[in-house]
């Protein structure tokens, strides 16, 4: 299945799919770490559980913060996007929706399925790739019309280290106008669930390579089920 694809690529799939693996196409996660919303900003702890699917989306639910303590849940199924969270579980904070969040939340869907859904980079599963160097690789990625791509930073055992695509924000931007800003996340460490080696200690990045560039999140996997 490997055996066409650029070297980075390759040695990458191998690392990430022991051979014979049941190819999973959904995977429950468990995460804590930490997030904040701007440069600067004071870091929350977060508790959260990922549900990631392909082709279809995710849906995350966490909690964050302590005292003032947010809590509900983003998502991306069907084509939409939506979040909604309230302060104690009580009161409405966010409650937000539409093309904008959609396109958003698409490419957070890509993302993060391709960090922790490796079966999606088959060429099987419609996966695109390309040799940039020894250690980079641009992968193109389809979902509900839109294109994606993602260059991987792999080292030579096969573990990504880095990953990095432009994605629909308002991080930032003049007037918080939406715009399409180059994201990325930095993969720490990695564990291996049911036969899967995934990244497990991530930082994400708004305005990656920028004079805006911030982290924004960042998350420890405490355990993975893959269905």
């Amino acid at each position: 299945m490997v055996s066409g694809l650029p070297e980075p690529a390759r040695r990458y799939l191998l690392h990430a799919i022991t051979p014979g693996a049941i190819l999973s196409t959904c995977v429950e996660l468990d995460m804590e770490g930490r997030f904040r919303t701007k440069p600067g900003g004071r870091w929350l702890p977060m508790r959260g559980v990922e549900l990631l699917s392909h082709p279809g989306g995710f849906v995350w639910h966490a909690e964050i913060g302590t005292l003032l303590r947010f809590s509900g849940h983003d998502l991306y199924a069907g084509g939409e996007g939506e979040m909604q969270w309230k302060l104690w579980g009580i009161l409405p904070l966010v409650q937000a929706s539409g093309d904008d969040i959609s396109r958003s939340a698409r490419g957070r869907a890509v993302a993060e399925s391709a960090a922790w859904l490796p079966v999606i980079l088959l060429p099987e599963f419609g996966a695109r790739w390309e040799a940039i160097s020894d250690d980079l690789a641009k992968v193109t990625l389809e979902m509900d019309d839109d294109q994606f791509d993602i260059t991987f930073r792999i080292d030579e055992t096969g573990a990504v280290k880095q990953m990095q695509l432009d994605r629909w924000g308002n991080h930032l931007t003049p007037n918080s106008e939406w715009a399409s800003i180059p994201t990325s996340a930095r993969c720490q460490e990695e564990s291996t669930y049911s036969g899967f080696t995934i990244p497990s200690h991530v930082t994400g990045a708004w305005w990656t390579g920028t004079n805006r560039e911030f982290d924004f999140f960042e998350a420890r996997i405490t355990n993975a089920r893959f269905h």
